[in-house]
């Protein structure tokens, strides 16, 4: 669906349209990076950026916790922020995450790592080792999710997205990435 514009105020939002499936997108014309993300159920406030050349997303909040004047302050604080923007806009992969976070990570505190090995190595690397942390979505790892369990116990789903989770947050805290995709 094409982005739409609209002059965004909390009763414009409130009123639009929600679609049957996917998601529209709406960008607010006095405030370029301040989108609306309407989804069938809920309506997702986010900040959009290019920065060298690079595109950026972060989910902000859900509409109507989070205000529009809310959103537009988050939004010119994170472009003040350049610093952290262009940090964000490197392209870190979870390949990368897993050999520099999560594998130094895994060996100071597991003593027998054997099992988690197996499930990265089988589950985790072939499907989303060359993807970059940042262009990660949500949606994308629920339906990473769902396919797994029509083919695994879900226990075992379980731990393959509790290492999804952990490469993220270890990137978060690394600052490679902003928030992890796996919190929303």
């Amino acid at each position: 669906m094409p982005i739409l514009d609209l002059r965004f105020s909390n009763k414009s939002i409130h009123q639009l349209p929600h679609p049957l499936t996917g998601c529209q997108e709406y960008r607010d014309i006095h405030c370029q990076n301040l989108r609306a993300l309407v989804y069938p159920n809920r309506i997702t406030l986010a900040f959009r950026a290019t920065i060298n050349n690079q595109r950026i997303y972060e989910t902000l909040g859900q509409f109507p916790q989070l205000c529009v004047e809310d959103a537009r302050q988050h939004v010119m604080k994170l472009l003040a922020d350049k610093n952290r923007l262009a940090v964000q806009s490197r392209r870190f992969t979870v390949e990368q995450a897993i050999n520099d976070l999560w594998l130094p990570d895994l060996q100071l505190y597991k003593k027998s790592p054997q099992s988690e090995l197996s499930k990265l190595n089988l589950y985790v690397r072939p499907f989303w080792g060359k993807r970059q942390l940042r262009d990660i979505t949500a949606g994308e790892l629920e339906q990473y999710a769902a396919d797994l369990r029509e083919k695994l116990r879900p226990s075992t789903v379980n731990r393959i997205l509790a290492i999804l989770s952990k490469i993220c947050s270890l990137a978060v805290r690394a600052g490679w990435i902003t928030h992890s995709p796996m919190s929303h």
